[in-house]
């Protein structure tokens, strides 16, 4: 019990030493190969009423930072075309394979009638990617937010 304090406080020391457990060294080469989450995908919620689904398409290498995905609404409105409409409505994207990763800051940029969004600043931390459990994100989805 007592290697097991040194252990946790050698990572909270220097946070990086986790990256040489052998779960450090999975959660890390997930995290790099979904794209720091991002290739799974994100619901699209306002409230607690799933409003769209974004399938991952690419990295925008030209556009920077900015990450495409093509957009299958769930209901019959369209995406709200503007940052501060998003915000207003608050509007959340919720990762489809870790739904407890809920991200409410971000920008987009809506793209070919609405059909495509680029989206900037939404990731699952590499903490989330640490996690035991490896449930589908079907199963662990939230009661509360689907579809109605």
């Amino acid at each position: 019990m007592a290697s097991r304090s040194l252990i946790e406080a050698l990572f909270a020391w220097k946070p990086e030493l986790r990256l040489l457990t052998a779960r450090g060294r999975r959660a890390r080469r997930e995290e790099l190969e979904s794209d720091h989450g991002r290739r799974y995908g994100w619901f699209v919620e306002r409230g607690t009423t799933r409003i769209a689904e974004l399938d991952y398409i690419r990295w925008d290498s030209y556009g920077q930072f900015w990450h495409e995905y093509a957009v299958r609404n769930l209901k019959i409105e369209p995406l709200p075309e503007t940052d501060d409409d998003w915000l207003r409505q608050k509007i959340v994207l919720r990762n489809r394979r870790y739904p407890d990763v809920v991200v409410s800051e971000f920008l987009t940029s809506l793209k070919a009638n609405g059909r495509i969004i680029a989206i900037r600043f939404a990731r699952v931390p590499l903490e989330r990617f640490e996690g035991t459990d490896n449930l589908s994100y079907a199963e662990k989805t939230p009661q509360s937010s689907k579809t109605e």
